[in-house]
């Protein structure tokens, strides 16, 4: 089921090991933390455009198979920059 949010806020944006990124955000639609992987359940690569404090429309699937402690990750589909605070 892909879920449509207007207001993906990012919250965080952390660097890991292999290139990539771990992004944090806030659906400020359905108001749940949401933990931001590509649409092939992936860790962001670094070139992800996501970047702290921006608001994104965005389209995404809840993660098939959670692993704790990760519950609010989910995969996402396409994303439109909307603003910055």
């Amino acid at each position: 089921m892909v879920i449509v949010s207007n207001n993906v806020l990012i919250l965080a944006r952390t660097r890991m090991n292999n290139n990539h990124v771990c992004v944090g955000g806030y659906d400020l639609d359905s108001r749940r933390y949401v933990r931001l992987l590509t649409n092939t359940a992936e860790n962001q690569d670094e070139n992800s455009p996501y970047q702290v404090r921006q608001i994104y429309s965005m389209e995404y699937e809840n993660r098939q198979n959670l692993v704790l402690p990760h519950c609010e990750d989910v995969c996402v589909q396409q994303s439109t920059m909307q603003r910055t605070l």
